[in-house]
């Protein structure tokens, strides 16, 4: 009964922290994009806000359907997800390749990362990360017993998670394959790969970021940026020294909502990639520190249900999939703050975006239902955990 009490509790914590971030987020895209700000005089303009309400909306439902849709059948179907999500990918990579529209592919700011379904665009590269957690839970929950193993523990599941992230590099998105390339790193940790092969797989990563941070330039000229970025205040590091400015003008508490000067055409993508910077100018610091404490709050949430998962997979699947949102939004926080290089990372559950907002509230319905399992589990009298090693 105690176990079972602190299952329902964890799953009511999490839903609370998700439905703050949400509505926080929402107040925070009506301050930077609801009001239109003219010579004239302001004028509200929410088309932004109820395209983000109906990007909750659809994640919610779906959300509320993952919970009741058992997670071991997801993990069981990974490998039809990651063909799918591999095909899409390898898709917008010949269009990145070719610097060339094609159907449904079409270029937005010179990048080649969402394919459109009639007036819905999707980013398939927020979708890998689900499927690859999803295929790493299977096969660890498989052959959990061959995890110190080189050749079945390390390099059979690589393969093709290092596939995928080929493609997600090749249709131009580093910074999301860098977040991604972590969260496999933790999950191998997490299911007992040996630290020499972890270690060469980071060597590995590292390599691939160097060299193609210097076959790009316009990458190099991002990444140096955010060393000096007064210096190029007018270029490359445009955006970050106005986000710097929103952050320095905010101070301890802000300058009061809806009253941020930066929002008004100073700071690109202030209600995308930059909307934090627009919570540091008008809440200031401290309104930072809730939003960091909120990542952290969902992060032990997901681990908590991770912890008293009946099985290998769902201990998995929580860990990778609360690691994932947590990492999401300390990137975001690092670029906008300027402790990282400037790259199109969104703030979950805060950011505009329909590919974002989606996949994180997916990432909730499946951790959801992780906890139910483990709820039902208990009510029936299972085992206290599923040891597969020996399977």
């Amino acid at each position: 009964m105690v176990e079972e009490h602190s299952i329902n509790s964890t799953k009511v914590f999490l839903i609370i922290v998700v439905c703050i971030l949400l509505t926080f987020g929402l107040c925070m895209l009506y301050s930077t994009s609801g009001i239109d700000w003219r010579p004239e005089g302001p004028e509200i303009d929410n088309k932004a806000l109820i395209r983000q309400l109906t990007f909750i909306a659809i994640g919610g439902f779906t959300a509320v359907f993952l919970h009741y849709f058992d997670y071991r059948t997801l993990c069981r179907m990974s490998r039809i997800f990651m063909g799918i999500i591999a095909v899409l990918l390898l898709y917008l990579a010949i269009a990145n390749a070719l610097k060339k529209n094609l159907p449904m592919v079409r270029s937005i700011k010179g990048a080649y990362r969402w394919i459109r379904f009639g007036s819905l665009s999707i980013q398939p590269s927020e979708f890998a990360k689900i499927a690859i957690i999803l295929f790493m839970a299977d096969y660890y929950h498989r052959f959990n017993r061959h995890s110190g193993t080189f050749l079945r523990g390390f390099l059979v599941p690589c393969i093709p998670v290092g596939i995928i992230g080929f493609l997600i590099i090749a249709g131009g998105s580093l910074s999301v394959t860098m977040i991604t390339a972590c969260m496999v790193m933790g999950l191998l940790f997490i299911c007992g790969v040996r630290m020499r092969w972890l270690a060469l797989v980071a060597a590995g990563g590292i390599g691939i970021f160097y060299s193609m941070i210097n076959i790009f330039p316009e990458r190099m000229r991002r990444v140096t940026s955010f060393m000096d970025p007064e210096a190029v205040a007018q270029g490359e590091g445009y955006q970050l020294w106005n986000s710097l400015l929103a952050l320095g003008s905010g101070g301890p508490y802000g300058r009061g909502f809806t009253e941020s000067r930066m929002k008004l055409e100073y700071l690109p993508e202030a209600h995308n990639d930059f909307i934090l910077s627009i919570v540091g100018e008008e809440l200031g610091f401290v309104g930072l520190c809730v939003v960091i404490l909120l990542y952290l709050a969902f992060l032990y949430g997901s681990f908590k249900i991770a912890a008293e998962a009946t099985d290998y997979r769902g201990m998995i699947v929580a860990t990778g999939l609360g690691l994932g949102i947590c990492l999401h939004g300390m990137v975001n926080i690092g670029v906008i703050s300027g402790a990282l290089p400037t790259t199109g990372v969104t703030a979950p559950f805060l950011s505009y975006g329909g590919s974002s907002m989606l996949s994180a509230l997916i990432s909730v319905g499946i951790i959801m239902s992780v906890a139910r399992e483990s709820e039902r589990a208990k009510l029936e009298g299972a085992e206290e955990f599923e040891d597969t090693r020996y399977e």
